[in-house]
């Protein structure tokens, strides 16, 4: 926290409060937050589980510009994959925008917990599911029902 804050990040967390352990921790750089100010249409969301030091679902989200070139926004770390996990990362993002434009699209993987907290923080939004895991889902499941002919 002292280096994000020393960087002047925008950072929101919650502990728990039993053990007062870190549970949630939420930051964006501040010229992030001035791309996403300017290009707040498209958020990509996705989540990758216990790959870092610490073993929590790490977050991050990324806007796209008018050229397909993709910029961070924001990073979270969470101590679990639940909606109410994912609700309370996406509150964080829409405090941030104070009153600039909620984005239009959101892309996601399937992650059913992801999906539901989109359509809770920002209703408006098209929900759109990721190509690529779209084309590896696909991939994994498709079977030959058929032969196939040389013509």
């Amino acid at each position: 926290m002292e280096i994000l804050n020393e960087k002047h990040f925008v950072t929101e967390f919650s502990v728990n409060s039993i053990s007062n352990e870190l549970e949630n921790l939420f930051f964006i750089r501040p010229q992030s937050l001035n791309i996403w100010k300017a290009l707040p249409h498209v958020l990509i969301i996705d989540a990758t589980y216990k790959t870092n030091k610490y073993g929590m679902p790490f977050v991050q989200i990324v806007g796209t510009t008018s050229t397909n070139k993709t910029f961070s926004i924001a990073f979270a770390f969470i101590v679990n994959e639940k909606e109410e996990n994912y609700n309370w990362v996406l509150t964080c993002l829409k405090s941030t925008l104070e009153k600039c434009m909620h984005p239009r699209v959101i892309v996601t993987d399937r992650e059913l917990a992801l999906m539901n907290a989109c359509q809770q923080v920002f209703p408006g939004a098209t929900r759109l599911l990721c190509r690529w895991n779209i084309t590896e889902n696909i991939r994994k499941r498709w079977r030959r029902p058929f032969k196939i002919h040389d013509e």
